[in-house]
This record gives structure tokens, C-alpha cells and sequence, in this order.
């Protein structure tokens, strides 16, 4: 019988261990059936307490995208009416709360049976096979719409196209929309790059749905932009979302673990971008809801809009506007994300932002702020909070190690800062907060007509270009 050396003993019990840490663990297997939200709750708690504000943001920044633990809807703000939308599951529930009392912090239930709403929009799912925007919809009816439209339309040309494949094999859709003609502006709009999002993606369709079959009522726009829409930029995380996980936020990339075992799944998209990547706002380990990804561009997702853009086929557009939906907190964002410096055309961006908002809430009473995405917050805290000295000092050491929406790697802040569109934009839709991600269907329609009337106001203010 062979004998073993200390070393070996050593190497097999750890690799016993190993297996014995694995086995079990949902972060080394595969989902085989949808995630159950029973007893989970959604808390909104106030940020005003400013030893309770590090706690959640300590918190945040260390919630793991797989675990059974906290889940930040919204990172913890900073300004002086902030919240932080925090979802803790039934074992946790106490241990929370005595958290939230022992830094006396206001907090109230806005939902108190996630499961409730999470089977309510699955079961809409499954009545609704063809396409509408009184439900939503599996990956699957929105590539079939977009498939299917026709390719002439009242004088529109309409194309569909496969940009890239994701790491399981779904395609990229993305639809041109022109009336043709020589020079003009080109607008980008996205939706759907963070999974659980679902209304971006519905009201991306809706866009489409009224620039193909309405395109009479956009003859001015039409006359003056090109449009390219991906209605569903992460469709792997999307299928997650529908089929498994509700609240999935990010792809479905699988990150190697070692000696070939997979680890946490996923990278966020919106950080994956080729600008200040990897910078503050991202995360650096695969477990984190807001990793990175190993480096800028990593993704096939993201690789897919830079190569579009980069295509020799594609070097002469004008591209003029950028679009990227998100939800939620009723929100009109610009650059920059990864600082709080502001770009130098920024009052110009604000002038536009502005006349969008203005068109959005006239539609049905929508309220919506505008700011810079990483500076906006901070504002606030500078004008509207009077402390001692002592405190002013710490006040400041917060904000620079806490900028609520700080996003470094974003779309946003890539096609205004690589690409040269002058004017980029963030809009985090409905609403603000008393649903959050599961924002009910029967709200898809008001959103949809309310942020449609909103982009076209901004774009008819643009500057036209002179020929």
C-alpha cells in the first residue's frame, strides 16, 4: 500500500474541505428552479443620520450578488431627504431592524410580500404570448417583434440586425429606423442592460412600436434623426430574470474561479464600459452586484456597441444623442458618473435635459429631478446642512468616499466622453420607490408615453445642423 507524505496528506485535506465547501453552495451550481421571495420584504430607510448613512453604505458595498443577504435597490443617498430601498429576506428581518434603531433611523415597509408582486408579473407573462405593453414579456416575444417588422413602411426604412451573440448563444438586436436621406443626426437609445430592470426594455419596444406604426405623427423628428434602439442589451440576464431569479442584475458571464470551477455569475454591464473603467463605483470582485468585469470591454454585450460604432460601415454617422433607460427613481441624468466634475457644455446638456422633463411630466404629472449622475447629491449636502466645524470636516470626508450614484465604466459616460455625443443621457425611470423593480404592468404604458414624449422634446431642442 502506498504511503503518503505529509504534503500530499495536507494537499487532500484541503481539497476535502474544498469539495465539502462546494457541494451545496449556490454559488457553484446551476439554478434549477425560480427563486422563491417568500417573506422578503422592501424597506425604505432615511439616510439622514449620518453614523446610520456609513453602516448602509458599508453594507452596500459589500452586498454579493448570490448570497441570501441584504439587497440595496438603491444605494443609500446623501442628500438631506435621502433613502436607501433595501430588500432583507424573513431571517434577517431582526437583526435589521435592531440595526436601523440602534442608529435611530426612520424606516418604514413599502412592500411587505415581494413573492406577492414577483407572481403576479410571472403569471402576467405566461397569459400574454404576442406582443403588448399591457405585460410583460420572456426574451423570446421581443426578438420575434423585432424580427418581424416590416422592412418598408409609409416611406420608413426599418431594419433589424444581429450586433454580437451573448456567452449563451442570444443575439443582439438592434433596429434602424430612417426615413432616409442624406446627413442626418443619429440617436441611440438602450434599454434592458441591467436584468431585473424590465421596464427599460418594455418602453424601448413601445419607442420602436411608435416610430414603425405611427411614423406619421414623428415626421419632423424623422426628418431630422436616424434612430438605433436595442431594446435588450443584457438578454441573458433578462431570460434569468424571467425564468429563475426576478431580481438578477447582471450578465450571466461565468467567472472562473480557479483550477476551473466556476464562481459567481455575471458582470454588470453599465461598468464594463471603456471609460474611467474600473474606477470608484465599480466593483473588482465577480461576487459584487456592480463588478466590472476583468477589464473594459470584456464583455460581448458591451463589445458588440463599441465594434457597431467602431465599423468601417458605420464611420460617417452623426451621432448626436445618447439614450440609455434604466429604473428607477424618476431621474434625468448626465455625465459625468465616475466624477463630479462637470463637462464644459454641461448647461447646454441641462437646457435639453430640462425642456425632456418638462414634456415628460406634462404628459401625466410624472415628476422627475436632472442633475449630473455623481454630482448632483453632493449639491445639496453643501448648501442645505449647517454643522460645526467638526462635523463639516467629517461631512466632507463622507461625500468624497460616498457619492451615491458614482459609476465609473458606464455607457453613459462612454459615448459622451469616447464617442463625442454631445449629448448623453441617463434616464432612471419610474418610480420612486414604492415598487422599484417590480413596477407593475399596468403602469408600462404611462411610462412608456410619458418618457417617449420626454426624448422627443430633447431632441426637437437640439440644435438642428446646418448642411
Amino acid at each position: 500500500m502506498k504511503s503518503f507524505n505529509c504534503l500530499e496528506v495536507g494537499i487532500l485535506i484541503s481539497f476535502l474541505f474544498f469539495l465539502s465547501f462546494v457541494d451545496g453552495n449556490p454559488k457553484f451550481m446551476s439554478p434549477e428552479k425560480r427563486h422563491e421571495f417568500s417573506g422578503f420584504k422592501l424597506y425604505q430607510v432615511s439616510t439622514r443620520s449620518n453614523e446610520g448613512l456609513k453602516v448602509l453604505r458599508d453594507l452596500w458595498e459589500e452586498q454579493d450578488s448570490e448570497d441570501e443577504g441584504f439587497d440595496f435597490w438603491s444605494p443609500p443617498k446623501i442628500d438631506e431627504n435621502g433613502t436607501a430601498e433595501v430588500m432583507v429576506p424573513k431571517n434577517q428581518e431582526s437583526d435589521f431592524q435592531n440595526l436601523l434603531n440602534s442608529f435611530s433611523m426612520n424606516y418604514s415597509v413599502v412592500i411587505d410580500d415581494i413573492e406577492r408582486l414577483v407572481a403576479k408579473q410571472y403569471a402576467g407573462m405566461f397569459r400574454e404570448k404576442s406582443m403588448s405593453w399591457t405585460e410583460y414579456h420572456y426574451p423570446e416575444t421581443l426578438f420575434s417583434f423585432l424580427t418581424n417588422l416590416v422592412s418598408t413602411r409609409n416611406g420608413l426604412y426599418v431594419n433589424t440586425s444581429t450586433i454580437g451573440l451573448t456567452v449563451e448563444r442570444r443575439p443582439i438586436k438592434l433596429i434602424k429606423i430612417s426615413s432616409g436621406g442624406p446627413g442626418k443626426q443619429a440617436v441611440f437609445i438602450d434599454g434592458g442592460i441591467h436584468a431585473r430592470e424590465w421596464i427599460s426594455s418594455a418602453v424601448s419596444t413601445y419607442i420602436v412600436n411608435e416610430l414603425v406604426h405611427n411614423s406619421t405623427k414623428y415626421e419632423d423628428l424623422l426628418r431630422r434623426f436616424d434612430f438605433y434602439i436595442i431594446p435588450l442589451l443584457n438578454p441573458d440576464g433578462y431570460a434569468h430574470s424571467c425564468n429563475y431569479n426576478r431580481l438578477w442584475r447582471k450578465s450571466r458571464k461565468a467567472n472562473d474561479l480557479f483550477f476551473g470551477l466556476i464562481g459567481c455569475r455575471g458582470v454588470d454591464l453599465n461598468r464594463n464600459f471603456g471609460y474611467s473603467w474600473g474606477g470608484r463605483g465599480s466593483g473588482r470582485q465577480p461576487c459584487s452586484l456592480i463588478y466590472a468585469g476583468p477589464q473594459e470591454f470584456s464583455e460581448p454585450e458591451t463589445a458588440a456597441i463599441r465594434d457597431f460604432i467602431a465599423s468601417d460601415e458605420n464611420a460617417d454617422i452623426d451621432w448626436t444623442a445618447y439614450f440609455t433607460l434604466h429604473s428607477f427613481g424618476q431621474k434625468w441624468l448626465s455625465p459625468w458618473g465616475h466624477t463630479s466634475v462637470l463637462p464644459e457644455d454641461y448647461s447646454e446638456m441641462e437646457r435639453v435635459g430640462r425642456i425632456g422633463i418638462k414634456a415628460l411630466r406634462a404628459v401625466h404629472g410624472t415628476r422627475y429631478s436632472f442633475g449630473s449622475t455623481a454630482n448632483t447629491l453632493c449639491k445639496k449636502m453643501h448648501t442645505n446642512i449647517d454643522y460645526s466645524l467638526q462635523y463639516k470636516i467629517r461631512i466632507e470626508i463622507l461625500i468624497s468616499n460616498s457619492l451615491t450614484d458614482i459609476a465609473s465604466g458606464s455607457s453613459m459616460d462612454w459615448w459622451k466622453g469616447v464617442v463625442g455625443v454631445p449629448y448623453s443621457y441617463t434616464l432612471e425611470l419610474r418610480d420612486y420607490g414604492l415598487f422599484g423593480f417590480l413596477l407593475p404592468a399596468y403602469q408600462i404604458i404611462p411610462t412608456a408615453e410619458e418618457t417617449w414624449a420626454g426624448i422627443q422634446a430633447s431632441l426637437l431642442a437640439i440644435p438642428e445642423k446646418k448642411n
